[in-house]
């Protein structure tokens, strides 16, 4: 029997369980996923301890824990320690391995769904957190022409400085409002939001006004932008639905979290899942999410 768990706070929101499932499912193996909230980081080690001494062959890592998470592990691969974030740890034996899987999953979702990022595309990125920093890893490999808007000012600047690198341009930083949103999405190619804001239970909430998609429908034809929201639940969030209807193409964080999990499947279980029927997949997993 293998079992993995999620580690987050909060975690009541995720689907991963069902997902992993119908992983398990498909390639045969008798497998469970488990959903632990962790209260405070202070506990996050005392939990890591207690599922690697009953066997545990892996671990998901969410909210607040990305980048705090680290410290706990003994080993990381290159591209988790170029991210300064971790979403997946594999325990084998008494070594816990971080990794990240996030990025992978983004970028595929918005090439699979929206369309391939090239080198002359301008993306804004709205968040700083540890989803932001993956996602930003994937895209500098395609285009250096990002912005990353945030609400810590040190943050931002930290991470532009680690992603820095001498061949390509750097990245811009910027303070997230209205006003430099609106500056940014009129030359924009994506808009992704890396952030909480919408997500389940608040999905309500969107980092894009009614008043600022109106304003900015008068300067461009927003058929030509792109959105992808690493929000999952609700399957399409607030700010998606708002850009959709005034014609932008979207992609759900759904999509995210199906491509991530492959991966991460991969490395606790050996089991190849990249020929999964993923469209069956999403349309499942749509359906669990009605439920919430």
């Amino acid at each position: 029997m293998i079992f993995t768990a999620l580690l987050g706070n909060p975690v009541e929101h995720s689907i991963s369980n069902y997902l992993f499932a119908e992983y398990a499912r498909i390639t045969g193996i008798e497998y469970a996923h488990l959903k632990l909230r962790v209260p405070t980081e202070d506990e996050l080690p005392i939990y890591m301890n207690s599922l690697r001494q009953i066997k545990c062959s892996g671990l998901n890592i969410t909210l607040p824990y990305k980048l705090s998470v680290i410290k706990y592990l003994d080993e990381q691969d290159k591209r988790s320690q170029a991210i300064g974030a971790v979403n997946t740890v594999t325990m084998s034996g008494n070594k816990l391995v971080g990794y990240n899987t996030d990025g992978i999953g983004a970028y595929q979702a918005i090439e699979k769904n929206l369309r391939p990022i090239n080198n002359k595309d301008q993306i804004i990125v709205l968040g700083s957190g540890g989803a932001a920093r993956a996602i930003i890893y994937e895209i500098y490999q395609h285009t250096d022409h990002i912005t990353i808007l945030g609400i810590d000012q040190d943050k931002l600047k930290k991470l532009a400085d680690d992603f820095f690198d001498l061949h390509k341009e750097r990245l811009k930083v910027g303070l997230l409002n209205d006003d430099r949103l609106f500056e940014c999405l009129l030359t924009t190619d994506f808009i992704i939001n890396a952030t909480s804001i919408g997500m389940y239970p608040k999905s309500d909430e969107s980092l894009i006004s009614n008043e600022l998609i109106l304003q900015l429908e008068r300067e461009r034809n927003l058929q030509n932008l792109f959105a992808f929201d690493a929000v999952f639940n609700p399957h399409n969030t607030k700010m998606l639905k708002t850009l959709k209807q005034r014609g932008a193409n979207i992609c759900s964080g759904l999509w995210m979290m199906i491509y991530q999990a492959v991966e991460a499947f991969r490395l606790w279980t050996g089991q190849d899942i990249s020929n999964a029927p993923f469209e069956d997949i999403n349309s499942q997993l749509i359906e669990v999410l009605k439920k919430y």
